[in-house]
């Protein structure tokens, strides 16, 4: 498969949908890339089978996601570390079966929940995401697990939860989820 690799990129959404879109190949690698003001994801992830890796990155300002991460044509794994998702609806959104873990990361300023992970459209594999050793700073919500029509599970492990705007944090779980904290 189709390995791909970007390091040291500055993407800025003049007219862009997506900063990234991957939608074919095995591999991808986003290391030092600052992505921002995208009209839809800063990162959007849909090649079936894949893994994706970023690190020591930053992404702002995205209008939806700042990773979008969705398996329904088959299985998608993330890897997420030292990167900062800022001001977007969500900062990292994993959908329909995709995995993700995060280490080591900021989410700041979301409109929406800082993390969320979702099985909403038809069966399939559980929606996972672990989230470790991470900030949540001014958000409106942190993390969600929704799993409307099949498994869902997110993880919030060693992390400070300091969220929204009126003090609180927020976390939510429905339908066929499971939201774990741990040690935070």
């Amino acid at each position: 498969g189709l390995n791909v690799v970007l390091r040291g990129l500055a993407i800025t959404g003049l007219g862009g949908q997506n900063g990234i879109a991957f939608l074919q190949g095995a591999n991808l690698i986003v290391d030092r890339c600052q992505i921002s003001s995208m009209a839809d994801n800063g990162i959007a992830i849909f090649a079936p089978g894949s893994r994706t890796s970023i690190s020591d990155s930053e992404i702002t300002a995205a209008a939806n996601s700042g990773v979008h991460a969705d398996a329904v044509l088959g299985t998608v794994e993330v890897a997420v570390e030292r990167t900062r998702f800022v001001r977007s609806q969500w900062g990292i959104y994993v959908r329909q079966g995709a995995r993700a873990t995060v280490r080591d990361s900021t989410f700041a300023g979301h409109t929406q929940y800082a993390a969320l992970a979702a099985n909403d459209l038809g069966t399939g594999p559980a929606s996972n995401l672990a989230i470790d050793t991470s900030s949540f700073l001014g958000n409106a919500r942190s993390v969600s697990a929704v799993g409307t029509t099949a498994p869902t599970s997110a993880l919030v492990a060693r992390s400070v939860l300091d969220d929204s705007p009126n003090g609180d944090y927020t976390l939510a779980a429905k339908g066929m989820a499971r939201l774990r904290l741990r040690d935070n």
